[in-house]
């Protein structure tokens, strides 16, 4: 995808969360790229991603040579590579105007990119394509794959022990990052796609402390990433945690490539996977039609088209006001009976004064069709039984999510639900977990010292950005205090 319409994101390369894993390595890279960052090393990179909403993201390369503006834009001055163009402060071919310079990039970039799709004779299933260095051609890579072409982890060295190991770039990982990155202490983030989390997909936040007019999750996320770079924290992307070697200090935090990264302390914060629908054909058609995540990306590929949104909570609430906004009809399903246990005030009255959203109680989708792309919608109606089907091409799942817990199972407490337990909580946990040192675990202390739960994968947490950010940054004084006791 590529993040032009915003103008502010890396070298224009942006994704939402819910896309292709190609996506969210290219959304890592542009978070770098905000206000500097990594943005003057990546302006080197000849890259180009081909698929989706735009067939080509930088028409064979990203500007070579360029250095990185505030914003993550690449400034005038940089060649393009392979006939590429030159994103830059004076617009397409350093002469357009600001209103032209949208719908310049747009228009070179679709017709370059359907010559590229022909000259490289890529099938629709392929994409989407990246042309790596000039050399290698991956056809629809992995986050992995990806973040290996464009070397985004080269510089960690992973068998030096850090202070600190933050497992999750969300809110609460990302501030933690920067008050133990700002204190002094060694700190390496591991984010399994792209830094943000469930809240770098919402397409606004309008009850975050300090932004009267609202702040989308992508802003609010990407910043915080360029300050906690800024501190001079570490950040290894599209690599997965595994496992945690728990019966020895320093902890050994296990990756998905069998790198073992030694530790002293350990904030866990790698939220909660996306919950899915029991749709049988769901996977076929995510990127095609079912998006986890609603940002101006997705708004536009959905045009002027009705859209549906599931989901009863605040992200669900978000996702419907911002998608009215264009003048479409939007079908909100909520699968319980009311929306007041589950979604804030504010949000439940723009819902129910905004003609264009039509809510649904008690009703849940049944089927999914289409071939090449998601072409119609059924959907129940449990009180009635009514069923009834829809030419609806764009569905938004924003279903709330699970813990990512399954590979801290040998090491810590977990709840029946499979959420961390901390603090006091953990007074009536069963001997085979229990707290074994005579202090009194401290206030977001897993049952295994040094080792502490933040944001959404602690048990009984407050579902909120603002409280996520507030355990990520309390998380850190605790760090000091048990790293005190070693």
């Amino acid at each position: 995808q590529l993040g032009v319409a915003e103008g502010d994101l890396g070298f224009g390369l942006a994704a939402a969360a819910g896309q292709p894993p190609v996506a969210g390595a290219f959304a890592g890279l542009g978070f770098a790229g905000r206000d500097g960052g990594l943005a003057e090393q990546a302006a080197e990179v000849p890259v180009a991603l081909l698929g989706l909403g735009l067939p080509l993201a930088l028409a064979g390369g990203v500007v070579q040579g360029g250095a990185a503006g505030p914003g993550g834009q690449v400034r005038a001055g940089g060649e393009p590579a392979h006939g590429g163009a030159g994103l830059g402060d004076g617009g397409l071919g350093g002469a357009a105007s600001p209103a032209g310079h949208r719908l310049g990039l747009l228009q070179l970039f679709l017709i370059r990119g359907q010559e590229l799709l022909d000259q490289f004779a890529v099938k629709v299933e392929e994409i989407p394509v990246v042309i790596c260095n000039g050399r290698d051609v991956l056809r629809s890579p992995s986050t992995q794959q990806l973040a290996k072409c464009l070397g985004l982890n080269m510089n960690i060295e992973s068998a030096q022990v850090r202070d600190l190991v933050i497992v999750g770039a969300g809110p609460a990982g990302l501030a933690a990052a920067v008050y133990a990155a700002s204190e002094g202490l060694d700190v390496l983030v591991i984010e399994t796609e792209a830094p943000g989390g469930q809240a770098g997909s919402s397409s606004r936040i309008e009850n975050y402390l300090g932004f009267p007019m609202g702040v989308s999750g992508l802003e609010l996320t990407a910043r915080a990433t360029t300050q906690a770079q800024k501190f001079g924290a570490k950040m290894i992307v599209a690599a997965s945690v595994t496992k945690l070697n728990c019966n020895q200090r320093p902890y050994e935090v296990v990756l998905d490539d069998g790198r073992k990264i030694p530790a002293h302390a350990v904030v866990i914060a790698s939220g909660a996977r996306y919950n899915k629908p029991s749709i049988p054909n769901l996977q076929q058609f995510e990127g095609l039609g079912i998006y986890y995540g609603a940002t101006f990306i997705e708004s536009q590929m959905c045009g002027k088209e009705d859209v549906i949104v599931v989901g009863g909570g605040n992200s669900a609430g978000q996702a419907a006001v911002f998608l009215s906004q264009a003048g479409r009809k939007v079908y909100m399903l909520v699968r319980s009976n009311q929306l007041a246990d589950t979604m804030s005030r504010y949000l439940i009255s723009r819902i129910e004064e905004n003609p264009s959203i039509e809510l649904h109680y008690c009703t849940e989708i049944t089927a999914l069709e289409g071939e090449t792309q998601l072409e119609r919608v059924t959907w129940e109606d449990k009180n009635t039984g009514e069923i009834t089907t829809h030419p609806i091409r764009h569905v938004f799942i924003m279903t709330g999510a699970s813990p990512r817990t399954d590979w801290l199972r040998e090491c810590v407490a977990l709840d029946d639900k499979g959420f961390i337990l901390t603090g006091r909580d953990l007074r009536d946990v069963p001997t085979g977990r229990a707290w074994p040192l005579h202090r009194e675990p401290l206030m977001l202390e897993t049952s295994l010292p040094s080792v502490f739960a933040v944001g959404d994968i602690r048990a009984g947490s407050v579902k909120r950005v603002a409280s996520a950010v507030g355990e990520g940054a309390i998380s850190v004084s605790l760090v000091h205090r048990s790293l005190a006791g070693l």
